[in-house]
């Protein structure tokens, strides 16, 4: 354990989005150093507080808890813009009267002032900080942008040109993405990032059923747990589910659509779990996913390229085996820890895998998604934070 104290910081994230990766880092943080001083918005302290508690019961680790120090924030602000301001003005004033000595950790990266701030402040104080960075690296897939467009405009540069601290690091979420940096970033600024595969834990109470053969006559259902986008992806789930109709395998919905495809409502093989189309609590969430026999993923082999996927672990961890298009993420998951499920270019390859979905067995695949967990969970991880 490192005799130091850390400061884990979202200002940013309302609610329980997010909410698995940040309690993953606040674990992880607690188990190697002496101290955790937890910002959040308030509802998120709530939430979070809840998840790890639960966590750390079963694992019989709840001495963990002693370290962390939760400090709730309010502001509540409809505008993404000026979320981001008060936001960015709150993680100034944080690092300004924190401890010298100390690092500050920021767990979510795609605030277009903040990123800035806290960077200019690293320059000026020494301080050690460490920016967590998600989808907001997608943006380097193009090299400028116009500042009519800021947020894109402002992160674009902060990556590509804004001159870093000595002491700033920037963590990402898989050795893939510093590979792809490598591609479109200078050594120097690549130096600055340190990987960690995505943590992950399993979130429900109970024991997880075990992997079961499937009845060759029987429904087979598939959930689709990931957003959607337009795009690629969204065209992917259109094809997918019309390649399924008529057949004995069905397309749950469950998670929230973020745009409207009235395509799939007319479709008899196609249900919707999520009626309402809102962001679902955790206990629903899972109650649905663990019903699915697969999940279902639509990004296609264009998405992540700088970034990682959470909802993918939603298979692992309910041992559900994956339906999922080679992106980058994807494929390095499945190059580095096995095949716990099925990886295609394209859905025109689905069509040969669904026979399969029938009477298959499934211990494999799910074999390979529990040693994943084992690697993935929080108390099983190191961080080098310097």
């Amino acid at each position: 354990m490192v005799e130091k104290k850390i400061y884990f910081v979202n200002h940013k994230l309302r609610g329980n989005s997010h909410e698995i990766v940040d309690v993953s880092l606040i674990v992880i943080l607690s188990k190697l150093y002496s101290a955790v001083e937890i910002f959040l918005s308030a509802s998120r302290v709530t939430a979070l507080k809840e998840i790890c508690h639960k966590y750390l019961i079963r694992r019989n680790r709840t001495d963990l808890e002693e370290k962390m120090n939760w400090h709730r924030s309010s502001l509540d602000v409809r505008s993404l813009f000026w979320m981001d301001v008060f936001v960015s003005l709150k993680d100034m004033w944080l690092m300004l009267k924190g401890e010298k000595n100390a690092i500050y950790l920021f767990s979510y990266g795609n605030n277009r002032f903040s990123i800035h701030l806290v960077n200019l402040l690293a320059r000026l104080t020494k301080k050690n900080v460490v920016i967590c960075a998600h989808n907001e690296l997608d943006v380097l897939i193009k090299d400028d942008y116009s500042i009519r467009s800021n947020w894109h405009y402002l992160i674009n540069r902060f990556y590509r040109r804004t001159k870093w601290a000595d002491t700033l690091k920037i963590l990402v979420l898989g050795d893939f993405i510093v590979d792809k940096l490598k591609t479109v970033l200078p050594q120097d600024r690549v130096a600055h990032f340190i990987t960690l595969d995505h943590p992950y834990f399993q979130t429900e109470d109970g024991p997880v059923p075990v992997a079961e053969t499937k009845a060759t006559d029987g429904e087979v259902n598939i959930g689709l747990a990931g957003s959607v986008e337009p795009g690629s992806s969204m065209n992917n789930l259109i094809e997918f589910s019309s390649i399924i109709e008529g057949s004995n395998i069905y397309l749950n919905i469950i998670s929230r659509m973020y745009v409207d495809i009235p395509a799939l409502k007319s479709l008899k093989n196609v249900r919707f779990l999520n009626p309402n189309n809102v962001r679902l609590g955790r206990d629903q969430y899972d109650s649905l996913v663990s019903k699915m026999d697969y999940l279902y993923y639509p990004h296609a082999v264009d998405k992540f390229q700088f970034s990682a996927s959470g909802s993918i672990f939603e298979a692992i961890a309910k041992r559900k085996p994956a339906i999922v298009y080679s992106n980058p993420h994807f494929a390095y998951l499945f190059k580095k820890y096995g095949c716990f499920g099925y990886i295609v270019e394209s859905t025109a390859e689905i069509k040969d895998i669904l026979p399969q979905l029938n009477g298959t067995n499934l211990n494999d695949m799910v074999g390979i998604g529990d040693k994943m967990m084992e690697a993935l969970d929080p108390l099983a991880m190191e961080l080098n934070l310097g």
